[in-house]
């Protein structure tokens, strides 16, 4: 990898994924401040509707293994469909409409998703272990910028000072 060249582009991607890694962090450190059903509830809707984790795949593992867990045979797929399209208090209220007569408890089900999600992410420590490993991917690419030219780390620090800046 030492033949690669570092440009620009390059630098700035870093930059975003370091300014990402310390948003999760932050994330993490909000996350388990939550002690209620409620808090942790809010926590979640707030995530999904504010980060790009939410795109994640993993959130949509984490739908699969939801439905095992709580033994819902969903052949068709359209539970998975609704719960993974879950983003808002607008697509809650449609999937309650759409789905009460053949899920009567639909409303319970979505609590208990949401809550299913919080835990398997923040309690479980798979975030935590997920932002771990984003930084030792993050520490070996700085420490190969330093010896391909570091040059490179100065320039890459210059840009995360701007970038901090602008937000």
């Amino acid at each position: 990898m030492k033949d690669f060249c570092w440009s620009e582009a390059d630098l700035n991607y870093l930059a975003e994924r370091i300014l990402n890694g310390k948003r999760r962090e932050l994330t993490l450190e909000l996350a388990l401040k939550c002690k209620t059903e409620k808090e942790k509830i809010s926590f979640y809707e707030k995530l999904v509707n504010s980060l790009n984790d939410a795109d994640d795949d993993s959130w949509l593992g984490n739908v699969e293994q939801f439905l095992a867990e709580y033994g819902i045979d969903d052949e068709e797929g359209e539970l998975w469909g609704w719960l993974q399209g879950l983003t808002n208090k607008e697509s809650e209220k449609e999937m309650i409409n759409s789905l009460k007569n053949e899920y009567p408890n639909v409303a319970e089900l979505i609590k208990n998703y949401k809550l299913f999600q919080f835990t398997s992410w923040f309690e479980d420590d798979l975030y935590k272990l997920s932002i771990e490993e984003d930084c030792t991917d993050i520490d070996l690419i700085e420490r190969e910028l330093q010896e391909v030219d570091p040059s490179l780390k100065t320039k890459l620090e210059k840009i995360l000072e701007l970038k901090r800046k602008e937000k």
